[in-house]
């Protein structure tokens, strides 16, 4: 039942934030592989090794955190990723860009391909 809880907008810990307790349902969506942490469908991000390029992968990661956040993050309104230069190989930065009840925000995402694992963090911007 508590993993049920991680989806309910009205559950959150005490003294967390709607934004803080949507950047953790975020965190947990993206650092879950797909068909292993979960059995439901496009829940996580599936193994991009097979993706030639930078190019490849962002399209695809992009593409699989579009589909995962619009089907599990209900709290917000997805509007968009935008790729970041970044100078280590193994990294890629991507900008999300969603609406949060009603005000804009935008969140940086981080994915490690050597890890897999993604780091998200409210945007300055």
């Amino acid at each position: 039942m508590a993993f049920l809880k991680r989806f309910n907008a009205q559950t959150r810990s005490d003294g967390e934030s709607l934004v803080e307790s949507v950047l953790r349902n975020i965190r947990h969506i993206l650092n879950t592989k797909e068909g292993y942490g979960s059995m439901m469908p496009n829940f996580g991000i599936t193994d991009l090794t097979h993706c030639s390029s930078r190019d490849a992968i962002i399209e695809r990661l992009s593409e699989q955190i579009e589909l995962a956040l619009n089907q599990y993050e209900t709290r917000i309104d997805f509007q968009g990723i935008e790729a970041l230069p970044n100078e280590r190989i193994s990294e890629i930065s991507l900008l999300l860009k969603c609406r949060l009840k009603g005000e804009s925000t935008t969140f940086d995402l981080i994915f490690d391909s050597a890890r897999t694992s993604v780091q998200v963090e409210r945007s300055a911007l």
